[in-house]
């Protein structure tokens, strides 16, 4: 659970970082598509990179459970965060 949860904040940390400087800064100068998939890339590492950072630093097993969970639970809290974010904005 501790795990998922480190994951879930290093990933929306990177994504909290990128979606603004793609709103402001790609946007304007490619559009919204060219933007996002210029994004895209960086949001993949930036998930590959956390994901072994908490794998290491938490010293989690090398089980396919166990890793699973840690991303099963980093979804549901992402999923929690955006649908709290659309319902507040």
């Amino acid at each position: 659970m501790r795990a998922g949860l480190v994951y879930f904040l290093l990933v929306f940390a990177a994504g909290w970082v990128l979606g603004p400087l793609r709103e402001l800064v790609l946007v304007q100068a490619i559009g919204r598509t060219l933007a996002v998939l210029a994004e895209a890339p960086l949001l993949i590492l930036a998930m590959v990179l956390a994901s072994r950072w908490t794998i290491r630093r938490l010293a989690m097993p090398a089980t396919l459970g166990a890793r699973a969970g840690m991303g099963l639970v980093a979804l549901v809290l992402l999923l929690a965060a955006e649908l709290a974010g659309g319902w507040l904005m």
